[in-house]
């Protein structure tokens, strides 16, 4: 029984941290179920944050971003060949 209550708790956290790391959240939380907390702790840390720094504030946006929600600092379009 233990066993499940901690499972539980520590798919929570994963979720948790997800959605921290721009991440889908429900999507690792049903990972979590289905594999290991662990397991998909150690890869959502390995796989990191979903979004780009930027080079004005460098404040953590998402990678389609055009503009810094921060500081208004534009991207340049990039151009497909």
């Amino acid at each position: 029984m233990t066993i499940v209550v901690f499972w539980v708790i520590f798919t929570l956290l994963i979720g948790f941290l997800a959605e921290r790391f721009d991440r889908n959240p429900l999507g690792y939380v049903f990972m979590s179920i289905f594999l290991s907390p662990l397991v998909v702790g150690i890869l959502l840390l390995i796989i990191g944050r979903n979004g780009k720094h930027c080079p004005e504030c460098h404040e953590l946006i998402r990678v389609s971003a055009n503009k810094c929600k921060h500081c208004g600092h534009l991207f340049p379009k990039k151009v497909k060949k």
